[in-house]
């Protein structure tokens, strides 16, 4: 694997510590690593809906392809570029520029047909290609997926579990599933969303997922209460943990289409870049 300079490392740390001007502007001290550097790129470009810009970080990306891999750990990159193929879509869908961005992908598989490892970093172009190709059914998912609002479930769910989480204080969290993230794990997916929503608002402080605050987040969107759906990803991003050092944000939040209705507020998702979220899992 390719050795990452120090300042490197310590530009990602800055930015994920929310001193993003001062991680950007230590990118100028390193020369090369190209491919990295537009990772962390994209990533702050999607947060203040530069569009272009994150299109153009994320072309560098998959220009890189292998060369990009042998620097990032293999283990966890394969995501890395899921989620990038997902914003590039959505920057796509953003700027009208589908028959641009279709041409890209054709080429860059194109100019890969000769290598040793021709899609090594680039699995899923051709499925890429083909949303690219459908640009009003992929405009539909990227823009108008909704959680689903649950007006029926499990009635005795939340006082079982609130029963639970009271004889979780005597219990070994790690030896059971009476922990609150588990808890409210089993209401998000089985009880009514008002009762999810009740028993994450009870007890916010005790927990620790960034997964539960996310369910939560897609609860408040389904019941039409934005404040609080931007206020549980704010959490979420306070305690999302990166995998990858050279990951700066949680893009999962773009490239889940759930989260739109909240994420497609420029004033709001700037706003997430200055919260520290320097956990690393």
């Amino acid at each position: 694997m390719t050795a990452i300079p120090t300042k490197l490392y310590d530009a990602f740390e800055k930015i994920r510590l929310g001193k993003v001007n001062e991680g950007v502007k230590l990118f100028d001290r390193v020369d090369g690593f190209e491919g990295v550097k537009a990772i962390a790129l994209a990533e702050l470009a999607y947060f203040r809906h530069d569009w272009k810009n994150g299109i153009s970080f994320a072309q560098d990306i998959f220009q890189s392809g292998y060369e990009l891999l042998k620097t990032i750990s293999s283990g966890r990159s394969y995501k890395i570029f899921e989620f990038h193929f997902e914003l590039f879509l959505l920057a796509t869908c953003q700027l009208g520029c589908w028959k641009e961005s279709r041409n890209f992908m054709e080429q860059l598989i194109r100019e890969r047909e000769n290598e040793t490892k021709p899609m090594e970093g680039l699995w899923g172009v051709a499925q890429i290609i083909s949303q690219l190709s459908d640009s009003q059914n992929t405009t539909k998912m990227l823009l108008e997926s909704r959680p689903k609002l649950r007006t029926n479930g499990d009635e005795k769910l939340l006082g079982l579990s609130e029963r639970r989480i009271s004889s979780s204080k005597t219990r070994s969290y790690c030896k059971n599933w009476y922990h609150p993230d588990a808890l409210i794990d089993e209401l998000f997916r089985k009880a009514k969303t008002e009762d999810h929503i009740t028993f994450y608002e009870k007890y916010i402080q005790r927990f620790e997922s960034t997964e539960i605050h996310a369910g939560a987040a897609k609860s408040y969107i389904a019941l039409g209460n934005l404040p609080e759906a931007q206020n549980a990803i704010r959490r979420y991003v306070s305690c999302w943990e990166y995998k990858e050092p050279l990951q700066t944000e949680p893009i999962l939040l773009f490239a889940d289409h759930e989260f739109w209705t909240v994420m497609s507020n420029q004033h709001f998702t700037e706003s997430l870049l200055t919260i520290p979220h320097n956990n690393e899992s």
